[in-house]
């Protein structure tokens, strides 16, 4: 009868030299052993609570530390962009901006983003080289470096443009290219 016997498996055992790997044993149960006592069950049941309650998770490693990229010239500027982490939409920008830089601390900034004062960390932050053209300077839109004026000079020809006949000149004048397509500059040009 099977009843009387114990089978039992131990997949790992602790022994004087560290630990031994699985080990099963078969043993018979006398008669008074066969029944088992409820006070069996309940110190089982607490020993395997006890056992359970002194586990405690692997401690965890931190192999090197990896610093945020910080520009440079970071601690200077009076402008700057920062980085939008939500979710962006189609052709979004990675960053938003350029904002004025109010106040300069040594791990955050206070920015001026739509009209109020937000403290933002600078790995949040990217500079904002901004060059101020003749046109900004005035105040007037336009195209920067750029003349006002079309030029008409044909004494810089590229040798593959040589060619190339260009096309006529009431043709440039009348704005259509040759396929009488209309061309439209902009005011910059």
């Amino acid at each position: 009868d099977a009843s009387e016997h114990s089978i039992g498996a131990v997949l790992q055992q602790r022994g004087d030299n560290g630990w031994k790997p699985l080990a099963f044993f078969l043993k018979k149960r006398s008669p008074v052993k066969s029944v088992d006592s409820a006070d069996d069950v309940i110190g089982f049941v607490r020993e395997l609570r006890n056992y359970f309650d002194k586990l405690r998770p692997m401690e965890a490693s931190w192999h090197g530390e990896r610093r945020p990229f910080i520009y440079k010239d970071l601690t200077m500027t009076e402008r700057v962009f920062v980085r939008h982490d939500a979710p962006k939409t189609t052709l979004q920008s990675t960053y938003d901006g350029p904002y004025s830089a109010i106040s300069r601390g040594e791990k955050s900034f206070v920015v001026l983003v739509h009209g109020r004062n937000t403290t933002i960390s600078i790995d949040h932050l990217k500079l904002a080289y901004i060059i101020a053209g003749k046109s900004e300077r005035e105040g007037m839109p336009g195209c920067v470096g750029r003349p006002s004026g079309r030029n008409n000079n044909t004494q810089d020809v590229d040798p593959k443009r040589a060619e190339n006949p260009p096309p006529s000149s009431d043709r440039l004048e009348a704005g259509t290219t040759r396929s009488d397509r209309r061309v439209r500059f902009p005011d910059c040009f």
